[in-house]
């Protein structure tokens, strides 16, 4: 763009020396013409006048006698004239003007012993022209000026926007979609300006229709046709994401709620009353889970519906239950044969390292249970002793936290995130909390309390200072290090504030940072995170989408926030290898971003199949347990 405005400055520069340079040249060749114009015409008279003389004196012998001769040297404006037979001097004229005015040429001629000298103003074009014709020639010098200025400023408004033109043309080749149809500068050619324009809407268009049909792909896939919630496939995939080795990595609560009697309802009334049956209680079932993180909601089967919810406590999930069978007793049933015994929850509350059949196993035999009582109700599998570390109460965990942010007791461990060639991207940034025991406290099990106490953003302002401190002790190459971010720091306005200020105070390590939002919370609050994520990118971070895929959503946003890089969720990537929907799903956002700058990442990469599967798919790089685990940051 610098070139191209470069090049036209000098283009301008150069067409208006030319056309100056031609104007003055053919102003100063008129000059010289009519110059040498009146020297040749008084050249001319002058040899007319000596011709006329030598002919009176050799014919008449005397100049005296000739009365046609004054006359015709006041007409010629002869200023003096001698003639000289030897050294005698026959005749004078000297009219009284030369007189008062003695500055003029002298022209001499001579023939035999007779010599004429004749004094005669130099005809120079500044002495021959009166008031009024240097009027005109003033007129005329300041037309030329402004039509050569006009014709300059003209031609440099052109240029201008053929230089608006390339500035759009610039946003376009960086992506910029956006901006670059929003350009409201006057690109010129106009015509040329008009198409990009057209063609930018057209490309709009089909970016959106994309989008409409990579999720339309997902969500058969993924999605039960029904209910709109993910069908038994998804529930499958995300459950297994929550186990490594059929181990559970996390703590939470399995439901499974069933519907008694739905086989009936559909023979007898038809999917007429079925669907919105479902559609109503799905709806509800979502809108209920809508504020706790990572919730899944599946159709395990047909008459059976499935919730995963991680990271709650053994009183929250009773809690959980008792709304959930309020909301199914709560649907507007058809006539059937025991309406109060139609609904069933079984609840099953798993802990880290637990057995995922095993897990399924009790959530079944809850379910059992809760059909035994007869009425519709809900039952927890008893399983004995919950996990000693998620069960502490609020209190207890907002003393731990603060004490924890207190003494700086928050440790950053990072992980290696690898390109297919095995070149290093970034590392990824995790912080985990240490006790007052000395013992480090897992992420998976403080940040839902952290976030129940408020205090995530305390949290993570002392993560990116720790990150950013060890960016400056750096001095070996400028690695890049990624941190994630959550809803509460972002819709946090002193927390935003801070960050502008400390981005602003270490902007020459902005380029380093990538800072990482969760796909569901970006979806969520689109709007109210616009101008934070502009603000991030605006300091020179990049903008990264984590647990893409965990649920089925538009992937509009990647262009509209700008976002540069997207990681898949480790439900996605969980034996890829042998899961084809997987690879369909992959390959489908893939041509969302192709031909953008958006690298695709992927999450929780356990094995070498996995790894292979994921390179010959294109995926840009990944991070797991295969490519390397989390490691202090010093």
């Amino acid at each position: 763009m610098q070139l191209t405005r470069l090049l036209t400055k000098q283009l301008t520069g150069f067409w208006f020396i030319t056309l100056s340079a031609v104007a003055g040249g053919m102003m100063l060749s008129s000059l010289l013409a009519f110059n040498h114009f009146t020297q040749s015409f008084q050249q001319q008279r002058l040899i007319n006048l000596q011709q006329s003389i030598f002919n009176q004196y050799y014919g008449k012998g005397d100049l005296h006698d000739a009365p046609w001769l004054s006359d015709m040297l006041a007409a010629l404006q002869v200023k003096e004239l001698q003639v000289f037979d030897g050294k005698q001097r026959i005749f004078y004229y000297l009219p009284e003007i030369a007189q008062e005015t003695p500055t003029y040429k002298q022209h001499r001629k001579q023939r035999g012993n007779i010599t004429i000298v004749i004094g005669m103003d130099d005809p120079s074009v500044w002495s021959l022209l009166d008031a009024t014709e240097y009027t005109v020639l003033a007129i005329c010098l300041l037309l030329v000026c402004a039509l050569v200025m006009g014709g300059y400023y003209w031609f440099r408004r052109q240029l201008q926007g053929i230089e608006a033109l390339a500035a759009r043309s610039m946003l376009i080749l960086k992506n910029d979609l956006i901006q670059a149809e929003n350009f409201h500068d006057k690109a010129r050619p106009r015509v040329a300006n008009r198409a990009i324009t057209q063609l930018l809407a057209k490309l709009q268009d089909a970016s959106r229709e994309r989008a409409r049909f990579d999720t339309f792909i997902r969500s058969n896939t993924f999605l039960d046709p029904q209910t709109g919630v993910g069908n038994p496939m998804f529930f499958t995939s995300r459950l297994e994401a929550l186990s490594l080795n059929q181990k559970m990595i996390l703590p939470g609560v399995l439901f499974v709620l069933e519907l008694e009697e739905l086989d009936w309802l559909q023979q007898n009334h038809g999917e007429g009353v079925l669907v919105p049956l479902l559609s109503q209680l799905c709806e509800a079932i979502n809108h209920l889970l809508s504020g706790l993180p990572n919730s899944i909601v599946a159709r395990r089967s047909d008459n059976q519906i499935a919730m995963i919810v991680p990271q709650i406590s053994l009183a929250e999930a009773e809690n959980l239950a008792k709304k959930l069978i309020k909301i199914c007793l709560a649907q507007n049933l058809p006539q059937v044969e025991e309406p109060d015994n139609f609904f069933h929850l079984g609840l099953a509350y798993f802990r880290e390292g637990d057995n995922q059949q095993q897990l399924l196993e009790e959530v079944a035999m809850a379910l059992r249970a809760a059909q035994l009582q007869g009425n519709s109700s809900w039952f927890m599998y008893d399983k004995g002793a919950i996990d000693e570390e998620f069960a502490k109460g609020s209190v207890r965990w907002r003393s731990i936290l603060e004490n924890a942010l207190e003494r700086q007791q928050i440790k950053v461990f990072c992980q290696r995130v690898e390109a297919t060639d095995k070149q290093e991207l970034h590392s990824e940034a995790f912080t985990r909390i240490m006790d007052q025991h000395g013992s480090l406290i897992r992420a998976t099990l403080f940040m839902p309390m952290a976030q129940k106490c408020g205090l995530m953003p305390m949290i993570e302002k002392q993560a990116i200072q720790i990150v950013v401190a060890k960016l400056g002790r750096e001095r070996r190459g400028k690695p890049v290090y990624s941190l994630n971010l959550s809803v509460d720091s972002l819709l946090n306005k002193s927390f935003i504030k801070w960050l502008t200020n400390f981005c602003m105070e270490h902007r020459p390590l902005t380029p380093q940072i990538i800072f990482e939002v969760s796909e569901d919370i970006v979806v969520k609050h689109k709007d109210e995170l616009r101008e934070p994520l502009a603000m991030i990118k605006a300091m020179g971070c990049k903008l990264c989408v984590d647990h893409v895929g965990l649920q089925v959503q538009d992937s509009e946003y990647l262009h509209d926030l700008g976002v540069n890089i997207i990681k898949l969720h480790r439900s996605v990537i969980r034996q890829v290898n042998q899961r084809p929907e997987n690879q369909l799903f992959i390959r489908s956002l893939m041509g969302g971003v192709f031909r953008t700058d958006i690298k695709l990442l992927a999450e929780g990469v356990e094995t070498f199949e996995e790894w292979q599967t994921l390179s010959i798919l294109g995926v840009d790089g990944g991070q797991g347990g295969f490519i390397g685990e989390p490691l202090l940051l010093t």
